[in-house]
């Protein structure tokens, strides 16, 4: 799934408009007091008059009519003092604006009356990841009213739209559906560009049914119909991985065997719909957590490989009686 744009940035971009409204207003107040202000000093001209006195029926020169230069030029410093007035409260406003913004819902530190303000929970931060433009795609389409929600079992969950396009993993590519992500609300999800799902056809969603190793394999097992045209996919189905605490890599196509100590070893899964193998033993700092209490014939229990889960999932039941303790107590 790839990261989009979320519901995150309503916050932030609702308390930009407000303050682009409040800037808008007072900047239109400020026009109108201008013009005020130039209008009272067009009306207050004669007192400017050095002789403002008038006789019956005689009309005397106005100061503005005398001195015309004066006049223009006290009028341009009251407007220039009016114009330095207003800018400096119009900044004084938006810095005010900008300061409400950022503080939480909750509590202020400018009002004494309230309790101290909580520091925020971590939260998921679109702007650490690098989001897929679908806009920057001339193949890419939306399918219509197909929309996702994954959950974890961790809590976490992603939510968005399904789109397809040209999808390409090293050498290969070819077109198929992937989940649009919106919104998210784990913040182990900051940095990470998205989520490379590497599952079976029968675990995926009714809306993505197609594995990304699926399409771009030779033989997508009758999913999503004709391969595209323009594509170049794998002819053989297979992929290994291999990771550390800072880096990780993926082979397509097999196993590169200069990554590994030793050859490959198969085992049959026991799912269609997980990586799962069947475990005789679990062993946690040289203790044994399965001790079964039939010893005299084989015993196993499924176990799912996952490398996308975050913890180790034990059981905490004595499985019906098979073993002689919970593996996990």
């Amino acid at each position: 799934t790839a990261q989009h744009t979320p519901r995150y940035l309503n916050r932030y971009l609702k308390a930009k408009e407000g303050i682009d409204q409040e800037e808008a207003a007072i900047q239109k107040r400020l026009h109108e007091e201008l013009s005020r202000e130039d209008q009272h000093l067009r009306g207050i001209a004669h007192v400017l008059d050095e002789n403002p006195a008038k006789t019956r029926g005689v009309r005397l020169p106005s100061a503005a009519e005398k001195h015309p230069d004066v006049l223009e030029k006290k009028k341009r410093i009251a407007r220039v003092k009016v114009a330095l007035a207003r800018k400096a409260h119009l900044e004084h406003m938006k810095k005010k604006a900008a300061i409400k913004a950022m503080q939480s819902d909750d509590s202020s530190d400018s009002q004494p009356h309230r309790p101290p303000r909580r520091a925020l929970p971590p939260h998921f931060d679109i702007r650490t990841v690098r989001r897929f433009d679908p806009g920057q795609s001339l193949s890419f389409a939306r399918e219509l009213f197909e929309t996702f929600a994954l959950s974890y079992a961790d809590t976490s969950l992603l939510t968005g739209y399904v789109g397809r396009d040209i999808v390409q993993l090293g050498h290969y590519y070819a077109m198929t559906r992937f989940g649009c992500a919106l919104d998210c609300n784990d913040p182990q999800f900051n940095g990470i560009d998205g989520i490379l799902g590497l599952g079976m056809p029968a675990a995926a969603l009714e809306t993505i049914p197609t594995p990304l190793v699926f399409a771009l394999a030779n033989d997508r097992g009758g999913l999503e119909g004709q391969n595209y045209v323009n594509e170049r996919p794998m002819h053989t189905r297979k992929f290994a991985f291999l990771s550390t605490a800072v880096s990780g890599e993926l082979q397509l196509g097999g196993y590169d065997r200069a990554s590994t100590n030793a050859d490959m070893v198969y085992v049959p899964t026991t799912s269609t719909t997980e990586y799962s193998v069947n475990v005789q033993s679990l062993t946690f700092g040289g203790i044994e957590l399965l001790n079964w209490r039939d010893k005299t014939r084989p015993n196993a229990i499924p176990a799912i490989l996952d490398t996308g889960t975050t913890c180790l999932v034990i059981p905490d039941s004595l499985l019906g009686g098979r073993v002689t303790a919970k593996p996990y107590s």
